[in-house]
Parts: structure tokens; sequence; C-alpha cells
């Protein structure tokens, strides 16, 4: 999980930061899912969306493939984030 392979390849290939893949045995880039809104992804080869991080407490971003915690937004002024679930 969190790697796909492909005909002619003789290793797995780690899907890209700000996604992950929770099926084994994957064939192809396809089963890499984005972390989502409100997440990041900042390693390589994540297995499962519980291996993405949460935007801290402030912050908030409707991209859904981040890939560091500085993509996460600040709220502007008068708003607030508690929590990153919509």
């Amino acid at each position: 999980m969190g790697t796909f392979g492909t005909a002619g390849r003789d290793s797995c290939v780690s899907c890209s930061k700000g996604m992950y893949s929770d099926v084994g045995k994957a064939v192809s880039s396809a089963t890499c899912k984005p972390c989502g809104a409100g997440m990041y992804g900042a390693a390589t080869g994540l297995a499962g969306k519980d291996q993405c991080s949460e935007c801290p407490i402030g912050t908030f971003s409707s991209a859904v493939v981040l890939v560091t915690r500085k993509d996460c937004l600040e709220c502007p002024a008068g708003k607030v984030s508690m929590d990153f679930r919509f």
C-alpha cells in the first residue's frame, strides 16, 4: 500500500506527496488518492488517509493535494478554523 507497480518495472513506485493509496497490489497510479481538503501529505508512499496530516487550527485549505503544512492558508481576519472538516 502507498505504492503501485506497472509492467516492465523492477520495483514499485510510491504515490506522490499529498497522495495516498490504501489498495494492496496496485497496478496503476490511479489508485493514488488526494489527501483531501484541509489535509496534507508531506511524505511519499502514504498507505492510508489516516497518514495524511490535518491543517493546524487557524488555517485551512480547499485544495485537495497539499504537500506541506505551509500550503495551509491562515484564516482571514474575523474568521476562525477550529476543525479541518467542513
